[in-house]
């Protein structure tokens, strides 16, 4: 597990065909208020439609389990908001 958030967690993964690495959000669809659960389904279909140098690339998305599973690119070297970060702090 790489990182927790309101809605579920996110785990790092491996293709074994490529080695190629990503990152599967995995929310408990049981455990979410039917908000929740429509807040989980627009956030899959945004960045299903997005595609940006700051924003992860989208993979593909999938219910099983009773979960709902996001498939992202790995951003192997942090978040933009980590880029930011230390950028802005570097600079005063």
């Amino acid at each position: 597990m790489i990182g927790r958030g309101t809605f579920g967690i996110a785990v790092l993964v491996q293709e074994k065909q490529t080695g190629k690495h990503y990152v599967v959000k995995q929310s408990n669809l049981s455990q979410l208020s039917s908000v929740n659960k429509s807040f989980v389904a627009n956030e899959a279909m945004i960045l299903s439609q997005i595609k940006h140098n700051f924003i992860v690339s989208y993979h593909q998305c999938y219910i099983d389990y009773g979960c709902i599973f996001i498939l992202t690119k790995y951003a192997h070297n942090g978040s933009f908001f980590i880029f930011f970060f230390f950028t802005f702090e570097r600079s005063k």
